[in-house]
């Protein structure tokens, strides 16, 4: 080379590394010339090749054409592609006529149009076929077959795990979760009411009156029981004829240890649930919570149910969303080719 220490120290540390100096470490960027003595010039002069003068200034200015070869993806290659394409526009968070094709996210989208194997979903299908056949845990793979027929198999691997996996959610019912949750939250909605309803109808009117009398409690306990009813139906009386209400209570019952994993449990039937308000959720029942505190046992229940929620909403979003990916994987692999 006409520059063969384009980068000082360092330059001279690669290239005897390269010739076996692996130990040799020397100061060379100084600002007089080196000595004939110095190891470095003794090494130049016998493992050296000096370019002659003519050599070093076609190096330096020689002039360098750039050519473009277009080639054709194979379906397969393409299928692949397409599918790491769609996942990094979706994290990246824009179309794809905003995105930075050259920014660190789409290295290896790059790196798949020189070879298919780049594919990050690729190589776990191969890998895992690789695993799995293995009697003594996971080996690294080794390709025994042509790139173009492994890459076929794996296709049809994937396409069929997808179908696997995409059968196993449907058989949970996504549906069926969805429902449960608005029923969850017509469960909050009604613990909503419950305590607008004892802050607004108090069991004592102030603290000079004393209790109410026995008349104004029970009228205050049928508002109750109809506060329940018309939650879920609008007919003028529980158990009057045309009465939905008993068919349409779904209502969730909390356990001393709420966990997502556990099925939730419902009441069915309006007089549980106006039972479930009087005894578990008692207006002067209380909950004691960590630091020694206490809270009211409908406040307790209200928290705990909206947690549920969430964390069920979450799963939920997160299956329906797998769901949709497995869809576009199979419909992108199903019908590839490797065959060019």
């Amino acid at each position: 080379s006409a520059t063969p220490f384009p980068h000082g120290n360092a330059s001279v540390a690669a290239n005897h590394e390269l010739l076996g100096f692996c130990r040799m470490k020397m100061d060379v960027e100084v600002s007089y010339q080196l000595p004939p003595s110095h190891p470095l010039e003794r090494i130049k002069r016998q493992l050296y090749i000096c370019s002659p003068p003519h050599v070093a200034d076609t190096a330096v200015n020689v002039t360098v054409s750039r050519r473009t070869e277009f080639v054709e993806r194979l379906d397969i290659e393409e299928g692949f592609y397409n599918l790491s394409r769609n996942k990094i526009l979706e994290e990246y968070g824009s179309g794809s006529s905003d995105c930075n094709w050259f920014s660190a996210p789409f290295y290896s989208l790059r790196e798949m149009t020189v070879h298919p194997e780049a594919s990050a979903e690729l190589r776990t299908v191969l890998m895992s076929s690789s695993n799995s056949n293995s009697s003594f845990g996971p080996k690294k793979r080794k390709y025994t077959k042509n790139v173009s027929t492994s890459v076929d198999a794996a296709a049809t691997r994937a396409v069929r795990e997808a179908r696997q996996r995409l059968w196993e959610f449907e058989q949970r019912n996504p549906q069926a979760n969805q429902q449960r949750l608005h029923d969850i939250q017509r469960s909050i909605a009604l613990a909503e009411k419950v305590k607008t309803f004892r802050q607004t109808t108090p069991l004592l009117n102030n603290v000079f009156e004393g209790q109410i009398d026995a008349y104004k409690m029970d009228q205050r306990r049928i508002k109750f029981q109809m506060l329940i009813h018309d939650h879920y139906c609008v007919c003028p009386k529980y158990t009057s004829d045309g009465c939905k209400a008993d068919s349409r209570v779904q209502f969730r019952i909390i356990r001393e240890e709420d966990n997502r994993n556990v099925s939730p449990e419902f009441l069915t039937m309006v007089r549980d649930v106006i039972n479930y308000f009087v005894h578990t959720l008692a207006e002067n029942k209380e909950k004691e919570v960590g630091n020694g505190g206490k809270v009211q046992m409908l406040d307790h229940y209200i928290s705990v149910t909206k947690r549920t929620k969430q964390l069920r909403q979450a799963a939920l979003q997160a299956q329906i969303k797998e769901m949709e990916e497995l869809k576009v994987r199979i419909e992108t692999l199903s019908n590839v080719n490797t065959i060019g």
